[in-house]
């Protein structure tokens, strides 16, 4: 049993941060030591992903992501993005449940078979999706885990992805749950796809440049507005290939905030600095950070807004992630849907150097 000390950096409050003079862990596995921060350094009471794809029984081995990894650096819960259908959701819920060092909440497909046949190319039409089956898999959930049903746009035709939509709209209502949206590679624009969701409804990928979905004639589509106002929440979801600097830039120019960084990390692009470089969740929250987005917006986009969705509390005491600013050129990509991968080149990047969760030192890097 000892005490580790951190000295100095900044204290995240849930809305801003405060100057930390000390905070003290009493920690099982570790001796006494000290730990000196700069006025840039960060302490985060966890981090949360608010998309990402994580391993259970009976899941694609390609797609899905051990929770261990993640965990290790500081990431204490995730919404997993409906890589189960009805055919499996309880079953990896209950995985989850018995085995997860992370709190998991997380969606269920409308496809029955849900992202098992990865890649995907398309699944189930709607038509032949059983909703009374949906809600009733919904339905008899205890754990209180099941946030809702996820569905995927730009597989086949517009009309497909209508009745995908009408399929999750009625699910969502008759279940009483929410909708996360999958609109990268939309085939109907965000007017359409966006008349279908309610106040807690999230979309993912909101930067996405394939088909520009936030986009209309080269500039933020106007309901994208009436949505925000409506309650519709917007995730980041970069996962490598459904982010564009280009939609963002105008994005953020015009006004279109996002609310959440999911990272939609999959076992294909976690740590995968050759394939689609988006690392993980601080590599694409420097990122933004270095695009010229509030250190403040941002780690509410990890912590507070996420830990509202999920409904999980935070305490810094008993979830403590120390970030590091490392300075030096790092390059930071993008989907390249218009061609070769675009960038930003930015001069820090934040990393975790010290876990501690429930007084166990899980990892150390300084």
């Amino acid at each position: 049993m000892g005490k580790i000390s951190i000295i100095n950096g900044r204290r995240w409050t849930g809305s801003k941060f405060d100057i930390n003079s000390e905070l003290v862990l009493s920690v099982m596995n570790s001796e006494d030591k000290e730990i000196r921060l700069t006025e840039e350094d960060m302490i985060l009471p966890g981090v949360l992903d608010m998309h990402c794809h994580i391993w259970a029984p009976r899941a694609s081995n390609q797609l899905c992501l051990a929770e261990e990894l993640p965990y290790a650096e500081g990431v204490i819960a995730t919404a997993e993005a409906g890589s189960f259908g009805s055919d499996d959701w309880a079953q990896a819920n209950n995985f989850w449940m018995h085995t997860s060092n992370q709190i998991m909440r997380s969606f269920m497909h409308i496809w029955p078979e849900g992202l098992r046949n990865y890649p995907v190319s398309g699944g189930t039409a709607p038509e032949d999706i059983d909703i009374d089956h949906l809600v009733e898999t919904a339905m008899k959930d205890t754990s209180g885990n099941l946030l809702g049903f996820k569905l995927h746009l730009g597989f086949k035709d517009a009309e497909n992805d209508i009745g995908l939509l009408e399929v999750a709209r009625k699910a969502a209502d008759n279940a009483k749950m929410h909708i996360m949206l999958h609109i990268s590679n939309s085939y109907v624009p965000f007017d359409v796809f966006g008349s279908y969701l309610k106040e807690g409804d999230i979309i993912s990928h909101i930067y996405s440049g394939r088909r520009d979905p936030l986009l209309k004639d080269g500039h933020v589509h106007p309901y994208y507005f009436e949505a925000k106002k409506r309650g519709v929440i917007m995730d980041v979801a970069h996962a490598g290939k459904h982010f564009s600097w280009r939609v963002f830039d105008i994005g953020i120019a015009e006004g279109a905030s996002f609310d959440t960084i999911g990272t939609d990390c999959t076992g294909i692009c976690y740590k995968n600095k050759e394939r689609f470089l988006s690392q993980d969740i601080y590599h694409i929250s420097s990122a933004l950070m270095n695009a010229g987005i509030s250190e403040e917006t941002v780690i509410r986009g990890i912590t507070t807004t996420p830990a509202a969705i999920m409904n999980i509390p935070l305490d810094i005491t008993k979830a403590t992630v120390v970030l590091k600013k490392k300075y030096g050129d790092i390059r930071y990509y993008d989907d390249g849907d218009q061609g070769p991968k675009d960038y930003i080149d930015g001069t820090y990047e934040y990393r975790p150097i010290l876990f501690v969760h429930n007084g166990i030192l899980i990892s150390e890097n300084p």
